[in-house]
């Protein structure tokens, strides 16, 4: 199964950080899943960006009473 699209990814992490989705567990868990998917060239692109990485800190600074969601922000 290929990555969803990058922008789509990405506007899913925006919104755990900026927001308080009541589903923040499933969001995080697809974007870990999609994460684990082969994506090709993208790849690096995707993971190289600073904004990415500190976007996942935010996320788990914000949810780091949440033990399940901090679990897959680690796996990403």
């Amino acid at each position: 199964m290929p990555m969803r699209n990058l922008h789509e990814v990405s506007a899913i992490i925006e919104s755990l950080e900026k927001s308080n989705p009541s589903n923040a567990y499933n969001l995080i868990k697809t974007v870990e899943k999609e994460s684990r998917c082969e994506f090709g060239a993208n790849n690096v692109e995707f993971y190289s960006r600073p904004k990415l990485i500190q976007s996942l800190i935010n996320i788990g600074n914000k949810y780091v009473s949440d033990e399940k969601i901090l679990e897959h922000v680690v796996r990403i």
